[in-house]
């Protein structure tokens, strides 16, 4: 499941959302994919962090997972490219089936999107265990 909305769609133009950004201008400015948008990176910011939070407090094992498979790739791209930063994105953008806790993780490396079947684990006795859907 995805939460973040796809690029070039536009951005809310109500009055609570263009209050928050730093320029609110930014929402109205057509999308031009070589130039920064500060309010959509904001947006985004804003949206990832209340749904960690949300999330976290329901269910802290999620993320606990997906941030134990976020640090294995980053860990694992920094040993392969001795810490070249050019060379970790590289590796981190064409990352294919990786087996993490959270599922398997395939990163298209054209658009970055990721290929994962969505499951929710949780630690019991532990190891990781699936999240029952109950």
């Amino acid at each position: 499941i995805g939460v973040i909305p796809q690029d070039g769609v536009g951005l809310c133009q109500c009055e609570k959302c263009l209050a928050a950004d730093a320029d609110p201008k930014e929402a109205f400015r057509r999308p031009n994919y070589s130039v920064e948008n500060r309010a959509k990176s904001s947006r985004y910011h804003r949206l990832l962090r209340e749904v960690a939070l949300s999330v976290g407090r329901e269910f802290p094992d999620v993320l606990a997972a997906n941030g134990y498979d976020a640090l294995q790739l980053q860990v694992r791209s920094y040993v392969a490219c001795a810490g070249d930063t050019d060379c970790m994105a590289e590796k981190l953008a064409t990352t294919k089936d990786y087996s993490g806790v959270s599922g398997v993780i395939t990163i298209n490396p054209s658009d970055h999107s990721t290929k994962k079947s969505t499951v929710f684990k949780v630690v019991k006795d532990g190891k990781f265990q699936l999240l029952p859907s109950n």
